[in-house]
């Protein structure tokens, strides 16, 4: 099984779907496309007023 984690970025980009698709479908193996969902998480945040911040990469907000 692999697990492919993919960027809102990539997932506007034409070219960079279709050559996922083709990978995908030359494969032997089980897939699980994760989507990040950053900008739509950034889009929310400023929504209800709430700040995240990075660390190593990754988004940490508050307990809230």
């Amino acid at each position: 099984m692999q697990i492919l984690k993919i960027g809102g970025n990539e997932l506007d980009n034409p070219g960079f779907l279709a050559g996922l698709a083709e990978y995908v479908a030359a494969t032997a193996v089980p897939h699980i496309i994760v989507h990040g969902g950053g900008r739509a998480i950034v889009a929310l945040e400023q929504k209800v007023g709430l700040q995240s911040t990075k660390v190593d990469g990754h988004r940490v907000t508050d307990r809230e």
